[in-house]
């Protein structure tokens, strides 16, 4: 009895220690949205893989689209890193802190944002943008 006790056990923490990178971050998973006055952002994240999150970004002002980015948040070589796929480039921010229900990056090179922070709030997400002397608070909801 004390074996078969000692396997389900083992078992058990064995498959608690595998948890996958992405874990930590499914509080992100979902749609998205901030408004604004007449602007309205709209931000969606889903499992790419065991790894990777994938996401988009789009504002609407006045009914109109004015900006669209493809983010993802990859989990490699021990780290993550935040990618956004802008028109003109590519910007790789570096994990700089991480906890349940935050996650901070940046990318001293990108004026703006320098760096970014996802907050987990009490009905959704916050996300801090911050870089060349301003800062944007946004807060999201569900969609």
């Amino acid at each position: 009895m004390l074996i078969l006790f000692s396997m389900v056990i083992g078992l058990y923490s064995f498959g608690q220690s595998q948890s996958k990178p992405v874990d930590t971050l499914m509080w992100l998973i979902g749609e998205w949205e901030f408004t604004e006055k007449e602007s309205t952002i709209f931000e969606e994240w889903k499992v790419e893989n065991d790894s990777t999150l994938v996401g988009k970004s789009r504002t609407m002002k006045n009914g109109k689209r004015t900006f669209d980015e493809t983010l993802r948040i990859e989990f490699r070589d021990s780290t993550y890193r935040y990618i956004a796929f802008l028109p003109q480039k590519t910007a790789v921010f570096k994990l700089e802190q991480l906890s349940e229900s935050s996650i901070s990056f940046a990318d001293p090179k990108n004026d703006f944002p320098s760096s970014l922070v996802y907050n987990r709030s009490k009905s959704g997400i916050q996300i801090i943008l911050s870089g060349s002397g301003r800062t944007v608070k946004m807060d999201f909801e569900p969609k």
